[in-house]
Order: structure tokens, then C-alpha cells, then sequence
């Protein structure tokens, strides 16, 4: 980016997307730019129920998620055993 500002602004601005914005060089060279970046939608899932030693990924990189990504609780169960005791299941489905 090249800006020059003596009695008038002269230069250039290049952006591979699109910019908006002001700038004035009354007083000196003042003002704002913002860049306006598309983004490809998510698609997928938004929920998540956790899975003992498997590994999920949701591709949302550089996507725009419509609603929050929601976690549920882990999976969790007990049981009574012959030995009079409790069995848990922790992620895991019974």
C-alpha cells in the first residue's frame, strides 16, 4: 500500500477482497478501512456426544456457524454386580 498526502491524497489501495470505509487527509491523513470477507457456510453437525478413545472433529475452519456447537454430557451409567457392589460406565454406551 502506497499513501501520499502533500496539499491532495494520492496512492493506492488494493485488497483481494472487498474495501469500505473513509479516509481524509484534512490535517493530516486520518480515517478508517475495513475489509469485508466472505466466508463459506457450516453444514454439519452442531451436536457433539462424546465417544471413549475416539477423537471427532467438526470441519467449521474459516466457516460461519449459524447456532452454537453444543458438548452433551458424557455418557454415564451405573450398575449393580454380583459382588454387591456398583459398576459406572464412563463414555461408554450400555
Amino acid at each position: 500500500m502506497d499513501i501520499k498526502a502533500l496539499e491532495t491524497l494520492s496512492g493506492t489501495i488494493s485488497a483481494e477482497s472487498i474495501l469500505t470505509g473513509n479516509v481524509s487527509c484534512a490535517g493530516g491523513l486520518t480515517g478508517e478501512l475495513s475489509v469485508t470477507q466472505e466466508y463459506e457456510a457450516y453444514t454439519g453437525n452442531y451436536e457433539v456426544i462424546p465417544h471413549a478413545f475416539n477423537e471427532q472433529v467438526l470441519p467449521t475452519a474459516h466457516k460461519v456457524l449459524a447456532e452454537d456447537v453444543v458438548v452433551t454430557e458424557v455418557p454415564y451409567y451405573e450398575t449393580s454386580n454380583t459382588s454387591n457392589g456398583t459398576t459406572a460406565y464412563i463414555a461408554k454406551e450400555v
